[in-house]
């Protein structure tokens, strides 16, 4: 059975790996130390991306608010109907 070629050489496959590495060090040490993860945070969070997903949902608007926007229009209009009915025969 022949041997399994590796697809990359070697050194670009170090280099795949080094690069990243070498750059999470280089955060860690400027950040990582002070450990900002805390329960607060872990609880907090579904509450923080409820909030977020309601604001993008009320942005694109809500569909069925323009029928309802429609139908307190009709509404409306009908009173000031009755309304100027009412003080032709008053008048």
């Amino acid at each position: 059975m022949p041997a399994l070629r590796p697809s990359l050489p070697l050194a670009l496959a170090a280099l795949l790996v080094a690069a990243p590495a070498a750059l999470y060090a280089v955060w860690y040490v400027g950040y990582g130390g002070e450990g900002t993860a805390t329960s607060d945070n872990l609880f907090g969070s579904p509450g923080y991306v409820a909030d977020a997903f309601a604001g993008a949902a009320g942005a694109l608007g809500d569909p069925l608010a323009g029928g309802a926007v429609a139908e307190q229009h009709e509404i409306e209009e009908r009173a000031a109907d009755r309304s100027a009915r009412q003080q032709r025969i008053e008048g």
